[in-house]
């Protein structure tokens, strides 16, 4: 009776140690907030039992969207002026219209939120990318740390070509299907602590009867007529992914479902390549998703990859110091450079390299190497909260001379829109949570947690304290502080946002019911 009072009173009391996102009142109540931080504000013992009664009862309180403010998205910080005036990326909505139709309140806020968001601007790069094919590669535990040039030449060649992200970052932690939906869906995923409930666990799948016309899969054969093919190197019904990807538009194979494999866990990448390509390199124009399995952990003698690369990679590298981890990770990411190597190989001898976008990036950090492991590919230590989500992501296209490089903090979220304006298709940048990387906007890299790193400062949720950069302890007290306040209220948003237009199906909703937009299919 004592531990219930006291449970109870402990409870009744949280609000006065604050009710911001990153509040121990925040972490007992949201239901936004995600395991390791709700832990950490409460004690894994308190925290499991608020998770069973969210798991069990759908408790948490609904996040009420509170509006992006107009200028540049923070108080007091406009976007840089362009020297030439572009058009926003925006369609002709009438969300006022859509608010009054709608039945339910989640449907109304998000009408109403959308229709305050300020869109990106088109820029001199929109159009960049215009009549190409799209190749789209998630590779599993891929990150700037599988990067050789010894090993791995090939991949290092695109990473330093095209469009070059200086400041990029994987948001996740884990869990694959979290970065394969973000990178597809240009949404957030549900990393809550709600993630788990329901009979599918995960964005992904659960969402898998739910319209996304804006992945590159319905874009590219709404807008431009392309075959859109699926592949990976495993079963069809892990993760569901024989219902989730056909849903974003692939026609795709999987293990022992249109192609078959000398391994199983993991699967060769070259293999899939080599049995892939053939189906769409004649093609008038495509778009193919490509999700990978050879970089898989362990990285060491049980992996079968492993066993196949590592006499090549320690032949490679010499006398290298590397731990074993290291050393492994980099023997499995060999089978994925080859597979690269082999694409870029027929592309070119079907004469449609300069004419093909590569867009690589992984599902999320290496989380089977150790900090030591870490440290020896990076040639130093890393953070825990930021350094070890600092990534890699291509976007390359044959024939392009000279890279066009960009300095903005970006994530996960941000690829699609982007992608989405280089190819010149027609979409409302408001419709997504991410940022066009090479637009005039303010730009930010999220975590999953909802930390984030800008050009000024380093938020950690996890402790509520931010780390402010030369040029951001310059600006005054008071604009550092709204400044603050407007990107930690954009990381709740712009995560609720994802997963209420998830919830509600909001896209079809939109699309039903909006003349300019097509409709969905069958």
């Amino acid at each position: 009776l004592a531990a219930v009072l006291l449970w109870c009173a402990a409870a009744a009391l949280l609000p006065l140690g604050g009710t911001a996102g990153s509040s121990a009142y925040a972490a007992y109540h949201s239901s936004l907030v995600d395991t390791d931080r709700a832990a950490a504000k409460l004690g894994v013992l308190s925290n499991s039992l608020v998770e069973g009664g969210h798991f069990f009862f759908g408790a948490g309180e609904a996040h009420e969207l509170r509006g992006e403010l107009p200028a540049g998205d923070a108080r007091g910080a406009e976007p840089t002026p362009a020297a030439v005036s572009y058009a926003p990326n925006a369609q002709e909505i009438d969300f006022a219209a859509l608010a009054e139709a709608a039945g339910k309140k989640e449907l109304r806020g998000l009408c109403e939120y959308l229709a305050a968001r300020r869109p990106s601007s088109k820029n001199g790069s929109t159009g960049l990318f215009e009549g190409c094919d799209l190749i789209l590669i998630c590779g599993e535990s891929y990150s700037g740390l599988a990067l050789n040039e010894a090993l791995t030449p090939t991949l290092c060649r695109m990473a330093s070509e095209g469009v070059v992200l200086e400041h990029y970052y994987n948001s996740f932690k884990n869990t694959t299907t979290n970065g394969e939906y973000a990178f597809l869906t240009g949404l957030w995923p549900d990393v809550s602590r709600d993630a788990m409930r329901g009979s599918a666990a995960g964005s992904m799948p659960r969402n898998a009867k739910k319209y996304y016309p804006l992945n590159p899969g319905r874009i590219f054969a709404d807008q431009a007529g392309a075959l859109c093919l699926g592949y990976h190197n495993y079963l069809g019904s892990y993760y569901s992914r024989d219902k989730s990807l056909p849903n974003l538009g692939f026609d795709c194979s999987f293990m022992n479902a249109g192609m078959r494999f000398t391994s199983s866990w993991p699967a060769s990448d070259l293999e899939m390549m080599e049995q892939s390509v053939d189906d769409y390199i004649d093609a008038e124009r495509f778009c193919v998703y490509y999700m990978t399995f050879s970089g898989h952990g362990p990285y060491n003698s049980d992996n079968v990859i492993y066993r196949k690369n590592i006499e090549e990679t320690r032949a490679c590298l010499g006398e290298h110091g590397l731990t074993p981890g290291a050393e492994g990770y980099l023997a499995c990411n060999l089978e994925l450079e080859k597979a690269v190597a082999y694409l870029l190989q027929r592309l070119e001898e079907a004469g449609r390299l300069e004419r093909t976008v590569i867009v690589l990036t992984g599902d999320h950090y290496p989380y089977y190497l150790t900090a030591a492991d870490r440290a020896s590919l990076a040639g130093r230590e890393l953070d825990e909260s930021f350094d070890m989500y600092e990534s890699s992501c291509i976007i390359w296209k044959g024939g392009m001379e000279t890279p066009l490089v960009s300095d903005a903090y970006c994530c996960n979220v941000d690829i699609l829109p982007t992608l989405l304006n280089l190819f010149g298709f027609d979409f409302d940048s408001r419709l997504l949570p991410g940022t066009d990387i090479l637009s005039d906007s303010r730009h930010t890299a999220f975590l999953y947690n909802r930390s984030f790193l800008t050009d000024e400062l380093r938020y950690d949720s996890a402790d509520g304290s931010a780390l402010w950069s030369w040029e951001g302890s310059r600006l005054p007290e008071e604009e550092r502080e709204a400044l603050l306040e407007s990107l930690q209220t954009q990381a709740e948003d712009r995560y609720a946002m994802s997963l209420q237009i998830a919830n509600t199906d909001f896209y079809r909703f939109l699309w039903e019911r909006t003349p300019a937009l097509q409709g969905p299919g069958d």
